[in-house]
């Protein structure tokens, strides 16, 4: 009895000394990984330090007379003045062939009209008519002439109108407004060095695009031309580096529609003319050109 007890108290030790030297190591495998996560934190934050002073030391908030400042990019605004038609476009062949069709289904199903009623009527009273029926023959035979004349009389004054011309006298001048009525005309202002453009000017100091808009027309076009704003937010953009590789300013487009009024152009434009999308093209840069088409109707 007293050597089994003995055995288990020496069993029970000796598990008891092998927990204590596993916890023994484990601590130490502790703090050599606390030892090497210092390391490492340490020369990070060397590293970090370094960096931090050279980072410092090139970008010195110090004014360096060595060094020149680069321009700033301009920012100009564009204006798309566009006088819309005046008169409807010729229809096409299959626009003519279906109003036809639309002409004749509506015939074939709309109500009779009070003209044809009155023809069927009367039709129907002939076929009742007897030869001592006289003083009905006379009402029947003076509805008829009463209806004739007044039939020669709609017909009369149909040839008597005659509609307006669709071209004007101004087809030739660009200048016109009273020009391609069928098609929208598009205003381009000439510079003195011949190149032409839209309506354009920089935007100024704590001014909105579409207030640097407005301003730079009333500017390039005067005060008596009554126009209005399709939008607050430019309709295209331009990098001016497509043109000219030095050049980074930007031109944001505009668009308006022309309601009346006159043209007073401004000291910087010589010339102007109202040009329809096809004809703008023979005025305009090509890579100038394929940008505005984008938004040209």
């Amino acid at each position: 009895m007293a050597a089994d007890m003995s055995f288990r108290v020496a069993k029970h030790f000796s598990t008891c000394l092998a927990y204590l030297s596993r916890g023994v190591r484990q601590q130490r495998n502790l703090g050599k990984a606390l030892i090497s996560t210092q390391a490492s934190y340490s020369r990070r934050f060397n590293e970090t330090y370094r960096l931090g002073v050279l980072h410092k030391r090139l970008y010195s908030t110090k004014p360096n007379p060595q060094i020149q400042e680069l321009p700033q990019p301009a920012i100009y605004t564009a204006i798309c003045v566009e006088r819309l038609p005046v008169v409807t476009a010729d229809k096409s062949e299959l626009e003519k062939r279906f109003e036809k069709l639309q002409d004749q289904l509506e015939i074939e199903h709309s109500v009779l009209c009070d003209d044809e009623l009155t023809v069927k009527k009367l039709k129907d009273r002939k076929k009742k008519l007897t030869e001592r029926d006289e003083d009905e023959a006379i009402e029947i035979a003076q509805i008829e002439a009463n209806r004739k004349e007044f039939q020669e009389e709609e017909e009369e004054e149909l040839l008597q109108f005659q509609p307006a011309s669709r071209e004007t006298d101004d087809e030739g001048d660009v200048r016109s407004m009273n020009r391609k009525l069928q098609h929208n005309l598009v205003l381009l202002l000439k510079r003195n060095d011949t190149s032409w453009e839209m309506p354009i000017g920089q935007i100024q100091d704590k001014e909105s695009l579409r207030q640097a808009a407005e301003r730079s027309l009333k500017e390039m076009c005067g005060d008596g031309m009554d126009t209005r704003f399709l939008s607050n937010a430019p309709v295209a953009v331009l990098k001016m580096s497509k043109l000219q590789p030095k050049n980074k300013n930007k031109v944001f487009f505009y668009k308006v529609h022309f309601l009346g009024g006159s043209l007073n152009l401004g000291e910087a434009y010589t010339d102007f003319a109202w040009l329809t999308r096809d004809e703008i093209q023979e005025y305009l840069v090509p890579e100038y050109y394929r940008l505005v088409r984008r938004f040209l109707h």
